[in-house]
């Protein structure tokens, strides 16, 4: 048997590539706005997905209300 070498992800990386679908979606116009709520460790991506959205022109803000947090995306900045 051959065994093909995996690459693992980080769950954090795979966080940051849902974010940055989401502000590509906003960007693309397909939608004005997506709000994520509840999801484990993304003020540990934020700031990667901060700096995503500002070079796409997409407005990007966390909210916290006790221990949970939500993602706020767009919309597009004109």
């Amino acid at each position: 048997m051959i065994r093909l070498p995996s690459i693992r992800h980080e769950p954090s990386e795979d966080l940051l590539e849902e974010l940055i679908a989401a502000i590509d979606l906003v960007a693309s116009g397909a939608v004005r706005r997506i709000v994520l709520a509840a999801f484990a460790g993304v003020e540990d991506v934020a700031a990667g997905a901060l700096a995503h959205a500002q070079w796409a022109g997409v407005a990007f803000a966390l909210s916290r209300d006790g221990e949970a947090v939500t993602v706020h995306i767009g919309p597009r900045e004109e």
